[in-house]
């Protein structure tokens, strides 16, 4: 069984794909990303960006990576940023993976948040939050 995330903006291994969703496995691997073209039933709809995390990596090279955001205003700089910064690069496809979803801070007070765990921490303009898969 699969579950599917889609945002504005995903980035993963590198790329940035706009309108498009991600399928996660059980065992918390990708199996895709694909353009949304229509609603699917069961997709979780994450605003911002939704930003694809090796699960071996360590908590303290995600608070750096996290920190050169600090200056960044708009979904294009970010972008720009994680293209040429090269985060979060995973080793294979079957590698184990977390989701996070990056938005601007004031977006939070949307009214639906349905895929964070409610830990948000703020830098810059942004907010980030861990997405909570069903397991």
């Amino acid at each position: 069984m699969y579950e599917r995330f889609a945002s504005h903006y995903i980035y993963y291994n590198g790329k940035i794909y706009p309108l498009h969703y991600i399928e996660v496995d059980d065992s918390g691997c990708i199996k895709g990303v694909y353009p949304l073209m229509e609603e699917i039933a069961g997709t979780v709809f994450c605003n911002g960006f939704i930003i694809v995390v090796p699960k071996s990596i360590s908590e303290e090279k995600l608070r750096t990576s996290w920190s050169v955001l600090q200056n960044v205003y708009s979904y294009t700089d970010l972008g720009k940023i994680l293209i040429k910064e090269k985060f979060f690069l995973l080793a294979s496809p079957a590698e184990q993976i977390i989701l996070y979803q990056l938005k601007h801070s004031s977006s939070e007070f949307s009214t639906c948040n349905s895929c964070s765990n409610g830990d948000i921490q703020r830098f810059g303009s942004f907010s980030i939050q861990r997405i909570v898969r069903n397991k």
